[in-house]
């Protein structure tokens, strides 16, 4: 049988990337240390681009050096401090306490003057220096501003969530400090009253405390700066993009200057080197436009955590984030994916606020954060010679009306470096002190 060939016509569709949308696509992704090094890159490469000296670059309105000098020069712990205070919404009453606190701490990160010469000194009330100092003792690195050792460990230990482990070490520093001509024969009683499993765990996290909160190497106390800065005022969070990471840029139009008489290839290569720096200035404005945008709505919705922390973190997809801007979700999750964000509680990477959703009975929804620490407290009060598998957890989240399936549950166990049923069986006959206790 003879082949017989011929020619057919065929119709389809195919979404083909033009160079202009990957390179938008690739600087979305990018964090502010990457984006600097790409747009470094690019200037390097591309003669019609130069960084444009003139323009002066400052991350915080209230700060009159440049944020590139700090990045640079490691931060102090007398910057650190400046700093979580330049997020706090205070009074210029209690900020100027504060400010003078913090220069009055010593090396250890101890506040020697007392109540009376700071109110001597600064002629303010008592209320004004109470919430002052409220409000340093509230900053990180935990324990800084206490006014003797005591009171620095009793801060560090406020911080963790109250359990039995935790009002234990309470006692044993208490009565440590209190009975110093009698410590052996306090801890010897103290001992014989508690469990040893809980004695080891108290232990434990006493050795984790810092006596010399302040006592920290410049390395240790340098920070990369955030991607996303967002201020409390008013009950709103004021979202903004650090300064720092602005596309100092220019683009030399030098179509205009070339001469008619220059060859074809040194026009081809002008117009590509035009099209490439066109396309890099565009897709950065495109990034931090939808960077901005991303973030205003993750924080309109997660508003609470402001005020609150983590634990007022509401359900929230980035599909929900996509559909109320009318993005595609692999574009928020390009925006969200390795950025970093400054609020008054700290630095978080952007990601941690896209928290999921799971159905309750109430039908309200609660995040996966709130999940994954329930099913941390449920395997922290089981019993170890009979540990709960993940179907076991998955029936108690569902008492607790938390509708989440034995895969979830899983996933989780393992974000939380905990190990299966069978293994922490056998991990608690090997070692009894073992412990998945919440410290």
């Amino acid at each position: 049988m003879l082949a017989k060939h011929a020619l057919y016509t065929t119709f389809e569709q195919s979404l083909q990337l033009t160079p202009a949308m990957m390179v938008s696509l690739k600087v979305l992704a990018l964090n502010g240390l990457q984006l600097q090094d790409y747009i470094q890159e690019e200037v390097l490469s591309n003669p019609l681009l130069e960084w444009d000296q003139s323009i002066h670059v400052s991350t915080y309105d209230i700060s009159s050096k440049s944020h590139l000098e700090s990045i640079a020069k490691p931060a102090t712990l007398q910057d650190t401090l400046y700093e979580q205070l330049r997020m706090s919404v205070v009074s210029a009453e209690v900020q100027r306490v504060v400010m003078f606190m913090i220069d009055s701490l010593d090396a250890r990160g101890y506040l020697d003057s007392s109540d009376t010469e700071i109110q001597r000194h600064l002629h303010c009330d008592l209320t004004t220096l109470q919430t002052a100092k409220s409000l340093l003792q509230q900053m990180d690195p935990p324990g800084i501003g206490a006014s003797n050792l005591f009171e620095c460990l009793m801060l560090q230990l406020d911080r963790y969530p109250k359990n039995d482990t935790v009002r234990l070490a309470q006692k044993m520093v208490e009565g440590v400090l209190v009975s110093a001509e009698k410590v052996s024969s306090f801890l010897t009683n103290l001992k014989a009253t508690c469990d040893p499993l809980q004695w080891s765990d108290a232990v434990t996290l006493l050795s984790r405390l810092d006596f010399r909160p302040g006592w920290h190497d410049d390395d240790k106390l340098a920070k990369v700066p955030p991607d996303v800065i967002v201020r409390h005022k008013d009950g709103e969070c004021i979202v903004s993009l650090n300064g720092a990471y602005r596309a100092n840029i220019i683009l030399h139009d030098v179509a205009q200057g070339v001469a008619i008489g220059t060859d074809t290839a040194t026009h081809q290569y002008i117009r590509e080197k035009t099209f490439a720096a066109k396309a890099l200035l565009r897709s950065i404005d495109s990034r931090n436009e939808t960077l901005l945008k991303v973030a205003t709505e993750i924080f309109r919705r997660q508003s609470e955590f402001c005020l609150y922390g983590a634990s007022h973190l509401r359900p929230l997809s980035i599909h929900e984030v996509a559909q109320c801007l009318s993005l595609h979700d692999s574009t928020v999750s390009r925006a969200v994916s390795g950025k970093t964000v400054m609020t008054p509680k700290g630095l978080f990477d952007l990601r941690f606020f896209i928290t999921g959703t799971v159905t309750v009975q109430s039908e309200v929804g609660v995040s996966m954060h709130e999940v994954s620490h329930r099913i941390k407290e449920l395997i922290a009060e089981e019993n170890v010679e009979h540990p709960l598998s993940d179907q076991d957890i998955v029936s108690a989240l569902q008492h607790c009306g938390m509708e989440v399936s034995r895969r979830t549950v899983t996933k989780y166990r393992l974000q939380l470096k905990i190990p299966c049923a069978a293994k922490r069986k056998l991990a608690s006959t090997v070692n009894p002190k073992i412990s998945y206790r919440m410290d």
